[in-house]
């Protein structure tokens, strides 16, 4: 099973990549999606975010994410310790979605993981990696309008995350989204797809399925060996036997 990370810059059009590779029946594992699960009213996170950051959870244990977004994004210390509270969590519910797609024998699956790079141990496990960037004057103004903040706001959502030019960096894959939505997805059709795809069949032999034909193909080949092994053994010991016979002295009165 080929693990291929994907992640980008805020506002730069990760989201889009991530539709338009389940729209491809590429198989994806979304981390915002497993934090939305786990944060649904009145479960065991949100009231351990309730615990952690006072104010955030109302009395019907809703998670307030306009509060807990502001109270993260102007203080480091506060980041830190929301990754942590939350690290284990996502992690345990991605590993979940990671078994199933080892089970099933699912050829390639991508990550799609925000902080690829931040979170201790995540990008260890990718072949690869997929980064979304675009420029800082397009980053700034989507942001703007998405959240239907100010620039300076928008600004310090910007800086509170690791800088786009270092993802860009360790990028295997990098995918530029400067203009619309068509030529992104021309993009992606031309170059992103068969990156993704590249040795894709030689890792599932990494997946349960494959594991268990490697098995197969190693034990056939095994036996088959020793089978040959057997029968030239055998041979072997009826041409001695012969070369024994044709050696041995004639009887008395032979001849």
């Amino acid at each position: 099973m080929k693990i291929v990370g994907l992640t980008g810059g805020i506002a730069c059009g990760k989201s889009t990549v991530s539709a338009w590779l389940r729209r491809q029946e590429i198989a994806v594992v979304d981390l915002d999606e497993i934090v939305r699960r786990l944060q649904k009213p009145r479960t065991r996170v949100v009231y351990e975010l309730g615990r952690s950051f006072p104010g955030v959870v109302d009395a019907d244990g809703c998670l307030d994410r306009g509060k807990l977004g502001s109270l993260i994004f102007n203080d480091a210390a506060q980041r830190r310790k929301l990754n942590v509270l939350m690290r284990g969590h996502i992690l345990r519910a991605m590993g979940l979605e990671l078994l199933g797609h080892f089970l099933a024998g699912t050829r390639l699956v991508v990550l799609d993981a925000p902080l690829l790079f931040e979170t201790a141990g995540l990008s260890s496990i990718c072949a690869s990696y997929v980064v979304v960037g675009t420029s800082s004057d397009q980053q700034l103004a989507r942001l703007v309008e998405r959240d239907g903040c100010d620039e300076a706001a928008a600004k310090a959502k910007i800086n509170a995350q690791m800088p786009l030019a270092a993802k860009l960096q360790r990028a295997h894959v990098p995918v530029m989204n400067l203009g619309t939505v068509g030529e992104l997805e021309d993009q992606l059709e031309r170059t992103v797809a068969p990156a993704l795809w590249r040795r894709a069949n030689l890792w599932w032999f990494l997946s349960l399925p494959g594991l268990f034909v490697l098995w197969v193909l190693v034990f056939r080949g095994a036996f088959l060996y020793m089978l040959a092994t057997c029968l030239a053994s055998e041979e072997m010991k009826c041409f001695t036997d012969f070369l024994d016979g044709a050696d041995a002295d004639p009887e008395p009165g032979e001849a």
